[in-house]
């Protein structure tokens, strides 16, 4: 059986000291609620990750980034690489969520790229996948999941698929 994971995305919210605070907040809660077969990685906006990795090195939280470029490096303000993310000590990366594809019109061409950049540099991809509102309405959403995973993740062997998480 597959090892749950317990993932939050905290978007763009909290400052250096909130996201801090909030974590030995967490912390500490976790260590009163102690659950064994879990794991929780927290997504918190890229200027924290490095710090809050560090804040997290006693505790059973992960720390991943919200996003990825699917490039390596060049000429995109604002975009973090797969390896930049990696040299924090980030484990996972968001990739596919909804507000990236809706804001940002990513589609599964880049995605998959994306996934690939992510395994070849050691990160754990989740990979978002689900349908809009009127997308389920219009009965729709098995088509489209179905669609978002076979583009996105059609060309990875079976061991890079087995690397995948899958949130929907």
């Amino acid at each position: 059986m597959r090892q749950m994971i317990l993932a939050a995305n905290w978007k763009m919210n909290m400052t250096l000291a909130e996201g801090a605070s909030f974590l030995n907040d967490f912390k500490a809660l976790l260590k009163e609620n102690a659950k064994e077969n879990k794991t929780i990685v927290l997504f918190p906006p890229f200027i924290l990750l490095d710090q809050l990795i560090k804040d997290a090195e006693d505790s059973p939280i992960k720390i991943g980034g919200q996003n990825c470029h699917h490039e390596l490096n060049g000429a995109y303000t604002g975009e973090v690489s797969a390896p930049m993310i990696r040299s924090t000590g980030s484990e996972y990366v968001i990739i596919g969520h909804s507000e990236r594809r809706h804001y940002f019109d990513e589609q599964e061409d880049v995605l998959s790229k994306k996934v690939g950049m992510a395994l070849h540099y050691g990160l754990t991809p989740i990979y978002c996948c689900g349908e809009t509102l009127d997308q389920r309405n219009q009965h729709q959403q098995e088509k489209v999941v179905s669609e978002q995973l076979e583009k996105g993740l059609f060309d990875l062997s079976a061991d890079e698929f087995g690397k995948v998480v899958i949130a929907y």
